[in-house]
């Protein structure tokens, strides 16, 4: 980019940067919170830029001054060699001030500034595995504190040992997404784990998912458009001792309109539990446990 155009670019962001800070003097704009945040963010984006504008204006005014000293001593020449020597120190910091405005003007995702949803699932290593997504998690954790972000747990599936199997954070904050973006994909680490005895180095990864923020999106659904089935589970003379218990609690939502189905993972592990305690005594069951999967809406 040449200097003109990094010139004029610059001086249109100066301006939008003012434009914006009068906005926000606005009541109706303070008043109107969705708006408010729109104009403060892109505000905040601009600001590093102006300042570091501002910077370049002041060493060319002193790089002007300095040039206008060594002309004005040529008949004494210490005053020359120190002038010299400050053309040099501005010319060097000139340059890196123009390398860095010229990265910051170029083409950005424009999901930089989104907050992010982080997923941490545990891979291959098993119980190691989730302990080392217990370890990321922290870092993360630990990491947002620090640069003022606001993390939290969404949802979480903790293993016996500790650590996790699964975790969902929510990451709110400035430019997230472009700072975290590249840390989707494997995590790999070599050591050897609380959970080994013999001192053997195991291998485990885990693996982390960065998805944007999306915006807000209004949705109206029908009730007529969502089925709602629930299960029922029995048991019926459990270990000799005649009972019947009945519980019953929805499984499966059908959003018609979209065509997604989505079933309570809970009610699933209620099943198996039932499938798999039952089948271990046989002979203290009368009758075993039964499932009357009858979906009712």
């Amino acid at each position: 980019m040449d200097a003109a155009a990094l010139i004029t670019r610059l001086e249109t962001a100066q301006s939008s940067f003012h434009n914006l800070e009068l906005q926000l003097a606005d009541p109706d704009i303070a008043s109107d919170p969705k708006q408010l945040e729109t104009i403060s963010r892109e505000r905040s984006r601009l600001e590093p830029l102006v300042i570091d504008y501002q910077r370049l204006q002041l060493l060319d005014k002193e790089f002007d001054e300095a040039t206008k000293l060594l002309k004005d001593s040529k008949d004494d020449k210490e005053m020359g060699d120190l002038a010299q020597e400050e053309i040099q120190r501005l010319d060097v910091l000139r340059e890196e001030l123009v390398k860095k405005l010229t990265i910051a003007l170029l083409p950005k995702d424009p999901r930089d500034e989104r907050s992010v949803m982080l997923e941490i699932r545990a891979g291959a290593g098993g119980n190691e595995a989730c302990l080392w997504a217990g370890d990321l998690a922290r870092m993360y954790e630990r990491y947002g504190q620090k640069i003022g972000w606001s993390v939290k747990p969404i949802s979480s599936t903790e293993a016996d040992v500790g650590g996790f199997r699964e975790l969902i954070l929510s990451v709110k904050g400035q430019a997230v997404f472009s700072q975290l973006k590249f840390e989707a994909g494997v995590h790999r680490v070599q050591r050897v784990p609380a959970t080994e005895s013999q001192g053997r180095v195991h291998t485990s990864t885990a693996t982390i998912a960065v998805m944007p923020e999306a915006d807000p999106v209004e949705v109206q659904i029908d009730p007529v458009d969502i089925d709602i089935s629930t299960a029922r589970f029995i048991t019926l003379h459990f270990y000799g001792k005649k009972q019947k218990k009945k519980i019953e609690m929805p499984v499966k939502i059908l959003l018609m309109f979209l065509k997604i189905m989505l079933f309570d993972e809970k009610a699933q592990k209620v099943f198996l539990g039932v499938s798999k305690f039952s089948s271990k005594k046989p002979g203290n069951v009368s009758k075993e446990a039964s499932l009357l999967n009858n979906f009712s809406s």
